[in-house]
């Protein structure tokens, strides 16, 4: 008979109409951006996190190591540093603190603080465990040394997926 009937759509539904598509094309052909607002939020979900738990016990330096990570992730080179030399003032014993940090120089490029902290991880922990043989690893490969760093490498038991880029 010619009648039009009308009905309510949502906008999203009219727009997959429009567009020929379903949810899971629309979502398919948006991967990337998806995969950019995900980033950008967790990111900001972990520094959030990151002082929540530093706020919790301002003396942890696990908690400042966090806190350094998260900023050097977001780009703030000089709150990431400042953060992993607190925790290193409350917690200068522990040889895995030391790597941390001495790991942060080195992708700041302050290779000889680098090599300084993992000496000084080294005196603490004299046996060698995978997780430093990886950092000692990576600072000879940075440094140039590249027989010391497949040295180090090679003697990785379980390595991460970083090693095996090396």
């Amino acid at each position: 008979d010619g009648e039009a009937v009308s009905f309510p759509i949502d906008p999203f539904a009219q727009a997959m109409l429009v567009e020929g598509r379903d949810e899971l094309g629309y979502l398919l052909a948006r991967l990337d951006a998806i995969a950019a607002f995900e980033s950008a939020h967790a990111l900001a979900y972990a520094l959030k996190l990151a002082k929540r738990g530093l706020a919790a016990d301002r003396g942890n330096a696990h908690a400042h190591s966090l806190l350094g990570w998260c900023y050097f992730w977001a780009g703030e080179r000089a709150l990431s540093r400042s953060a992993f030399e607190q925790a290193l003032t409350l917690n200068p014993y522990n040889h895995v603190r030391l790597e941390e940090a001495a790991t942060a120089w080195m992708y700041m490029n302050d290779i000889s603080g680098a090599r300084s902290l993992m000496e000084r991880a080294a005196e603490l922990n004299p046996i060698p465990d995978d997780n430093s043989a990886e950092d000692w690893g990576r600072l000879h490969f940075i440094e140039g040394e590249y027989e010391g760093a497949r040295q180090w490498l090679m003697g990785i038991t379980r390595r991460s997926v970083w090693a095996e880029l090396y």
